[in-house]
């Protein structure tokens, strides 16, 4: 996905409409740089009960907070008033998306602290890590963010089927 995060800002294809910030194209560019950790958060099974903690979440009626940590991948932060269950699911995609902000050119990198602190203040002080890993340099081109979540809907089927294909 990140060779074609490159192959869609190069200029022979979406560049000139990547640099201009055209919303597509960067949404496009942020869910194929993400993919990854996207992926590995909603692969996540809880041990105990060996569900998806993805689908956990966005089925949880008791607690539909849970849902907006999987945005936080494609830079769209945690509302301030989301109010998580502390739950190992939480616990462990929390830590994916730790070590994934190790690499400051993803839009995690962005996103994790803010959300980590508001976690800690409901789940207790130490409940999750929130501070940055020691960033590393991949070369994964400039990223350009931009936020809201009016575009999730057209990204996550886009990601859905491109696993699908690969």
């Amino acid at each position: 996905m990140t060779e074609l995060a490159k192959n869609l800002t190069d200029s022979s294809n979406c560049g000139d409409d990547y640099e201009l910030g055209n919303s597509v194209v960067v949404q496009a560019y942020i869910a194929m740089v993400s993919y990854q950790t996207v992926y590995s958060s909603t692969c996540l099974k809880d041990g105990g009960t060996a569900m998806y903690c993805y689908a956990n979440a966005v089925t949880n009626l008791t607690t539909p907070s849970n849902v907006y940590f999987y945005y936080l991948p494609l830079n769209i932060s945690l509302p301030g008033s989301s109010i998580p269950a502390c739950s190992w699911c939480l616990e462990r995609t929390m830590g994916i998306f730790q070590s994934a902000s190790a690499n400051r050119k993803l839009p995690i990198s962005n996103t994790y602290v803010s959300a980590a602190k508001q976690i800690n203040a409901i789940c207790g002080p130490e409940f999750v890590n929130d501070t940055l890993p020691n960033a590393i340099v991949l070369d994964s081109g400039n990223v350009a963010l931009t936020s809201g979540p009016q575009w999730l809907l057209m990204v996550l089927p886009l990601l859905l089927a491109l696993e699908w294909l690969l």
